[in-house]
């Protein structure tokens, strides 16, 4: 099987929660690709991302890879064959 790299930004919010699982199913990179996610998150709801990584866990994809929680974009794309920017900052939250 082979592996990707893919990095979702805005990882907690609503539109990668109706994502992620379709980028681990083998719906959207076939089902002999494992797929390694990396969310990113700003620090002030990066704690989030642990509730989706479960989630997803609890699924039992096999096309699923290692999944790792960030809120460093450096590490998150760090080696990334994919990198979807889906969010943005939330109105009021100033960086």
């Amino acid at each position: 099987m082979k592996e990707i790299n893919v990095a979702v930004t805005g990882g907690a919010g609503q539109i990668a929660y109706s994502l992620l699982p379709r980028l681990v199913s083998g719906e959207t990179f076939g089902v002999d690709t494992k797929v390694n996610l990396r969310l990113i998150e700003i620090p002030q709801v990066v704690d989030k991302l642990e509730g989706t990584i479960m989630e997803l866990i609890d699924c039992g994809f096999e096309q699923t890879g290692s999944l790792l929680a960030t809120a460093d974009i450096k590490e998150g794309v760090k080696d990334a064959h994919w990198v979807l920017l889906v969010g943005s900052i939330p109105r009021g939250i100033v960086v």
